[in-house]
């Protein structure tokens, strides 16, 4: 292979290496966006079920008191 041809198959080599690291870097970003999203829905959700447990333990005292 003359030098030519090499230096070409060496930038063809760079470039390809370079995206391929850019899309790595894409894909572990919103891997990682996702990640935190899904960890503030889980609190967010464990939050109302507590607040409607909360809630509506007064109403299922209040309703035992009224059955006996």
């Amino acid at each position: 292979m003359d030098r030519g041809k090499a230096r070409d198959v060496n930038e063809a080599a760079r470039r390809f290496a370079e995206t391929l690291a850019e899309s790595y870097r894409v894909v572990y970003g919103q891997a990682a966006e996702s990640a935190e999203r899904q960890q503030r829905l889980a609190q967010e959700f464990s939050e109302l079920v507590a607040n409607n447990l909360r809630e509506s333990r007064p109403r299922v005292a209040a309703r035992a008191h009224s059955d006996s």
